[in-house]
């Protein structure tokens, strides 16, 4: 059985309808907008499985803004909540139009849900905290600086929101744009452990300063 999020990866590569814009919208790490974390519990147990194909309809500002479902063997269950994850999820370089300027656009893609073997879906997981700076031999020691992450988690610990609201010296200026969007979405944490239903908003501060020596 192939790997389920090198499924979501190759399958979510979708292409813009042609017509709708003269570039299509553009998707930013698709591979994070379903993982094997986000199999319901429900569904490993009826064994259901099966491909969703939908088309998405993205705004001049890069945001999902429709998800219609159109086509598929997987349960409707799976079908609503593939459109559920990715409206929450996906993130877009908008449309450009003859002008090259923002326009609507629309992208269609298919996912296929196949149950996790055995062991690939762990029963805890763990947050460790990013450290956006360069390393290796020729990287340069950070300057002393702060980090500060406000990010909402669903009660089954997955992250429905992250900003970075505080970059201070920490981070090296070098890095790709978006990728501290990209390392926030692969935060992890076990589920709320008293069963509450209602997502938790967290800020996660991380300081780098220099201590002097005596």
């Amino acid at each position: 059985m192939l790997d389920w999020r090198m499924i979501c990866a190759a399958a979510l590569f979708g292409v813009a309808a042609p017509g709708v814009a003269q570039v299509g919208p553009q998707p930013s790490n698709p591979a994070a907008w379903i993982t094997h974390r986000d199999y319901p519990a429900a569904a490993i147990s009826n064994g259901d499985e099966g491909r969703v194909s939908f088309k998405l309809t993205i705004s001049s500002e890069g945001l999902v803004t429709g998800c219609e479902i159109t086509g598929g063997t997987a349960s409707d269950s799976l079908k609503q909540l593939t459109c559920q994850l990715v409206r929450e999820r996906a993130q877009f370089n908008p449309a450009r139009n003859s002008k090259g300027e923002p326009a609507e656009g629309t992208y269609e893609a298919t996912v296929a849900w196949e149950i996790p073997a055995a062991g690939e879906v762990p029963s805890k997981t763990y947050a460790l905290p990013p450290i956006p700076f360069r390393m290796g031999a020729n990287a340069l020691l950070p300057e002393p600086g702060r980090m500060e992450i406000v990010m909402t988690i669903r009660p089954d610990g997955t992250v429905m929101d992250c900003t970075w609201e505080t970059f201070g010296g920490a981070v090296d200026g070098d890095m790709p744009e978006g990728l501290m969007n990209t390392l926030c979405e692969r935060f992890s944490f076990a589920p709320f452990p008293d069963g509450s239903s209602d997502p938790r908003t967290l800020r996660i501060v991380t300081t780098i300063e220099e201590i002097e020596n005596e």
